[in-house]
Parts: structure tokens; C-alpha cells; sequence
């Protein structure tokens, strides 16, 4: 609750509490799987998994679902980690992945390469089935997302490992068989999600609009490797695992039952995006294909773009305050110049999964007015629909973060977000905190 950067440079990182069971948590905790270790070493596993699964019984409501259809969303994007899957990687020990019951269970399993640092709460897929229902019953599709792999396979806080290296791409399993790359564990985990949705029941598969098999494949990578210390990706391995990835979608019966996979990929992996992606996409997927489930998904934010970003200081594209007509200006053209130059550059179909209206990384000097806030979601949505592009907005909620609200919570610019929470959260205590 209070945190400060969108994307934080703090290795102890910024996390605070997990509502409604910890409400403050004892240090400040960097990424999912870190948190869940500490609590299945401080707390025990049951107490760790009961945590994690009240978290998120309490997180997203049917309320939430009635708020978003309200608005006229017809599609919501569903960040998953790997570990709704994790009896996927069986063959790397059995006894590890696969003692639950992965329909009913929430357990924690260890991180196959970070195990002595990292766990992850099992995602019980019978819950997962009812929210389909649910999502259904308020005519809603959902576009399941793995957002988080084995190891890490991206260098950022939603990594789960953070502030760990990404391993995903180069690494083997330490545990168990440790011959299987983690590469392959992730391949293990498309696939798996995919034959769980071939194999649903109509009503709960009506409400599947896709998959995006993996969130921001390698983001930082292309950066990452100015440093050999650093560098955790190569472009050909990603390209080459979204290949293998895509055909596994391709191979299946979704395609023809009308769901679509959303093919994300972000700029910060690859020096030349234009030049390595575009024809690699192209090779890939047929122009029918593109026309019909092979979706481009490139994310859009200006709180990194000092040409665009809106700060409360010097230094930005423009300041909070100035007339508003000069920011609708400002907003305008850097939305259109990101929409109209994604339209030139792929023909097909085209989404954008993240977008917001956070103007700044530093979340205390962002935008928090309201009009302003307005003015540059009309643009962006505006934009993005002149250039068919599907937009997904950057999150639903985010009430335990109140400095990151304002740009970031969706539920709370359309009004429907109650303040305070229900649940608190407060920030770490010097001493240690009670755990509920």
C-alpha cells in the first residue's frame, strides 16, 4: 500500500499485505513466489495455500463481473501463473506435481529451478470452470493468460521470481529430473491449458475468447543483454518457443471452434522488433490465419515515454495541471502514433492486452485528475477502435494501492471501487506481524 514505481527498482520490493489473511505483512515482499515461500516456511503449507485461495476468493466478486458488464466489456483478460497447471510437470517428479487434485486442490509446489526461494499456490481448475460459468451468465468472455512461468521467463516483478535472473530460457530443473529443460516445462503448460479447454463443457467454453500462452515473452531481454551478467534470452529461443507454443494452438480443435490466440509480444525483447518480428510473424501465420484466430498483441503504455508521459513536475510530456485541451492534444498524437503505425505494420487482427491511463512511472508524481484521467481514456479508446485494434485495460482493480489507483484501476475510474476496502492492508511493521 505503499508502493511508488509501476515497474519498482527496490530488490526488497514493494509488496505490503495479501489481503483479507495478512493483512501486514512482516517485510516488504518483491513478487508472488517469494511471498508464497515465506508463508510456507513461516506458516506451514495449509495455512500458506489457505492465504493464497482467500486472496483470491475475495479479490474478484460476482459484483465485479456485473460492474464490467455494465460498462459494455465484452471480453476480460485472466492472468494466470503456470501453477494452475503445475500437474503438468509431472515428469519432473511426480510426487511433487502431481499428489493434488488439480480440479479441487490449492497446495504449494516448489518453483522447479528457484525451489529453496520460490513456491506458487496451486489454482484449483474446477474454480476456474465456475468462473467460466459465471463470466457466461454476465455474457462475458475470457481470455485466459499465462502470465507468469517456471523460473521466470521474463525480468519483472510479475515474474514470480523477481528479483531472481529469468531461467526460464537457458536453465534445467533442479529438482527431481533434472534434465528437462524449463523451456519444455513451459510447453508442458500450453498444453495443458489448451486440452483443459477442448475439454470443457459448452457452456463453459461459450465463455473462452482465447489464450495468450505467454504474457511479455523475455521483456528486458534485448536490454538485459548489455550486460553478460544479465543477459537471460536469446531472440531465436523466444521466437522459436512461441513457434512450438502456436502450434500446439493450431494443432488443437480450438481454432475451429471459433477462440483465438492472442500472440504477445513485446518490444523490449528484441533490438530490431520491426525488423526480426514482422516477417517472423508473417512466416508463421498465414494470412488467413491472422484474419481469423491469429491475434498480434503488443502493449501500450506512456508512463515510460517521456515525449508522452503527464507528471506533476518538469521533465514530461505535460504537467497535471495544464488545460485540457492541451493534454487531450498531447494524448492524441502518442496514442495515434502507437495505433495507426501498429495498423501499417500487421493487417490481421490486432490487440492490445495492456494499455492504462497511468501517465508516469513514479506513481507520486503521476496524473490523479479525474477530467484529465477522462480525457486520455477517450483517446486511447478512440484510437485503438479507428485502428481495429481490441484493447484490454491495465487492471480491473488495484485497492490496496492507492498512489497507483488513479491510473491503473479501471473499477475505480468508472466509480464502482469502495474506499476504504472492505480488507486493509497496511505497510510492514519493524517488527514482526501477526498473520490472520
Amino acid at each position: 500500500s505503499g508502493g511508488r514505481y509501476v515497474m519498482t527498482h527496490q530488490p526488497a520490493g514493494q509488496g505490503a499485505c495479501l489481503p483479507p489473511a495478512l493483512p501486514r505483512a512482516p517485510e516488504p515482499w518483491p513478487s508472488e513466489g517469494i511471498l508464497t515461500k515465506r508463508l510456507n516456511d513461516s506458516e506451514g503449507a495449509d495455512a500458506a495455500a489457505a492465504a493464497l485461495a482467500a486472496h483470491r476468493h475475495s479479490f474478484i466478486s460476482n459484483s465485479d463481473l456485473e460492474n464490467i458488464a455494465e460498462l459494455g466489456i465484452q471480453k476480460v483478460r485472466l492472468p494466470l501463473t503456470w501453477a494452475a497447471f503445475a500437474d503438468a510437470l509431472k515428469p519432473i517428479d511426480a510426487g511433487v506435481y502431481g499428489a493434488h487434485d488439480p480440479d479441487k486442490d490449492t497446495v504449494i509446489v516448489p518453483d522447479p529451478f528457484y525451489a529453496g526461494t520460490t513456491a506458487w499456490a496451486t489454482i484449483p481448475r474446477n474454480w476456474l470452470k465456475e468462473f467460466l460459468h459465471r463470466a457466461a451468465d454476465n455474457h462475458l468472455q475470457i481470455l485466459f493468460d499465462l502470465h507468469a512461468f517456471p523460473a521466470g521467463s521474463s525480468d519483472g516483478t510479475y515474474s514470480g521470481v523477481w528479483p531472481a535472473k529469468p531461467m526460464f530460457w537457458t536453465e534445467k530443473s533442479s529438482i527431481g529430473n533434472r534434465s528437462v529443460a524449463l523451456s519444455e516445462t513451459g510447453l508442458w503448460v500450453a498444453k495443458a491449458l489448451i486440452s483443459w479447454l477442448e475439454a470443457l463443457d459448452e457452456r463453459a467454453l461459450s465463455a473462452v475468447a482465447g489464450v495468450s500462452l505467454m504474457n511479455e515473452p523475455a521483456h528486458m531481454a534485448a536490454t538485459d543483454a548489455k550486460d553478460p551478467a544479465k543477459a537471460f534470452a536469446s531472440e531465436s529461443d523466444v521466437l522459436a518457443w512461441l513457434e512450438a507454443s502456436s502450434q500446439l494452438f493450431r494443432a488443437s480443435s480450438l481454432p475451429g471452434r471459433g477462440k483465438r490466440l492472442y500472440m504477445q509480444i513485446i518490444e523490449t525483447a528484441f533490438k530490431d522488433f520491426d525488423g526480426t518480428v514482422i516477417p517472423w510473424f508473417n512466416r508463421v501465420f498465414s494470412a488467413q490465419e491472422q484474419s481469423s484466430w491469429a491475434v498480434i498483441d503488443r502493449h501500450w503504455y506512456i508512463a515510460w515515454n517521456p515525449v508522452c508521459d503527464g507528471r506533476t513536475q518538469d521533465g514530461g510530456g505535460y504537467l497535471c495541471d495544464q488545460p485540457l485541451d492541451e493534454v487531450r492534444s498531447t494524448a492524441r498524437t502518442c496514442v495515434r502514433n502507437f495505433t495507426e503505425d501498429f495498423a501499417k505494420k500487421f493487417h490481421g487482427l490486432k490487440a492490445t492486452s495492456e494499455f492504462s491511463v497511468g501517465t508516469y512511472q513514479d506513481a507520486w508524481f503521476a496524473c490523479n485528475d479525474k477530467s484529465t484521467l477522462g480525457i486520455f481514456l477517450e483517446e486511447q479508446i478512440s484510437a485503438f477502435g479507428d485502428a481495429g485494434i481490441e484493447p484490454f485495460f491495465w487492471s480491473w482493480r488495484m485497492p490496496y494501492g492507492p498512489v497507483f489507483e488513479p491510473g491503473w484501476s479501471l473499477k475505480r475510474l468508472a466509480g464502482f471501487e469502495d474506499h476504504p476496502p472492505a480488507e486493509q492492508c497496511l505497510q510492514p511493521p519493524s517488527s514482526e506481524a501477526a498473520f490472520v
